[in-house]
């Protein structure tokens, strides 16, 4: 009977409800052992924001030593383009004593080969020199210098080209403009005559044109870096050769349909044909180059060039007229 009743009681009392003031067990350890998602990402982020904020100063001292570095490049340049100018002008005077040296020499480089029409032929021909200059005031920029000789289509002696970068770094270009003599100006976009209700037409592609652009087009870079950095080089047609070249025979008559073509459609507007570099030239052919000057001068004063016997007649028909 006792062990019946204690078992009745002991079911009796773990079955009696509990007072309001006592409460079932929590999980509470397990609950605090996974920390919440959104307080960890947090913690990420504010910890990638302090490395960037410490990352950009840096980056910030990077970009001065860079700029530093671009400065002392221009003045170390700068420097030595000057102890050059004595050299070119030596340069200059030898060039002077032949005869339509840089005229050939332009003529031998694919990028103004390409540009020079047959009317071109005919002013170039009075080209006496190309000289090219740092312009002192500006930070970075240089000049060029074209000196023709009295001719039948302008009256300028000296034509220009300058690039020059301002402060922010904008590319600054200007041209001088060409005093064109009544009647012959060839690249002059021609009116539609009086009663036709046509466009006007653009006169042909032209050198001269290049005076007149206002952009960065390659061809300053071309004349400075390679026409007058070496233009013994391409007087005697070595250095550099037009990429036209190389192609196959099987591809030449393609080529020739597709010239066609582009001359009918090419615009009034400078295009530069980028110049591929071949290899250098033996020092065999560089040392017979005194042997090589005096031929071509002789040849110069028996037989003159076709472009210059054609100014000279042009400039005879100026006179009688």
């Amino acid at each position: 009977f006792f062990f019946v009743f204690l078992s009745s009681s002991r079911t009796l009392l773990l079955t009696m409800p509990r007072n309001k003031g006592q409460q079932a067990p929590t999980k509470k350890a397990k609950v605090d052992e996974q920390p919440a998602p959104a307080t960890a990402a947090k913690s990420d982020d504010d910890a990638a924001d302090a490395s960037i904020l410490a990352i950009e100063p840096l980056q910030a001292e990077l970009a001065k030593i860079e700029d530093e570095e671009a400065e002392a490049a221009m003045r170390l340049n700068h420097e030595f383009n000057l102890k050059r100018q004595p050299i070119y002008d030596r340069r200059a005077e030898a060039i002077a004593q032949i005869p339509n040296f840089w005229f050939t020499a332009m003529m031998n480089h694919p990028t103004f080969r390409h540009l020079v029409t047959d009317e071109d032929k005919k002013v170039l021909a009075h080209l006496t020199k190309i000289d090219v200059r740092d312009i002192p005031e500006a930070k970075n920029g240089y000049k060029i210098t074209l000196v023709f000789s009295p001719n039948a289509w302008f009256t300028n002696t000296e034509l220009h080209k300058s690039y020059q970068y301002n402060e922010e770094g904008d590319l600054s270009v200007t041209g001088s403009t060409i005093n064109w003599k009544a009647g012959k100006n060839y690249t002059e976009t021609k009116p539609p005559k009086k009663g036709e209700k046509k466009r006007a037409v653009e006169g042909p592609p032209s050198f001269f044109l290049w005076f007149e652009e206002t952009e960065e087009d390659g061809l300053g870079e071309a004349l400075k870096e390679e026409l007058y950095s070496n233009p013994v080089a391409f007087y005697m047609g070595l250095g550099l050769e037009d990429s036209d070249d190389s192609d196959d025979e099987g591809d030449d008559n393609d080529d020739d349909d597709d010239d066609e073509e582009e001359e009918e459609e090419r615009p009034g507007k400078v295009a530069v044909v980028v110049a591929q570099p071949t290899e250098a030239a033996p020092a065999s052919e560089l040392g017979s180059f005194e042997a090589f000057l005096k031929e071509r001068q002789q040849k110069a004063k028996e037989e003159p060039g076709k472009a210059a016997n054609e100014a000279s007649e042009a400039d005879d028909d100026e006179e009688e007229n």
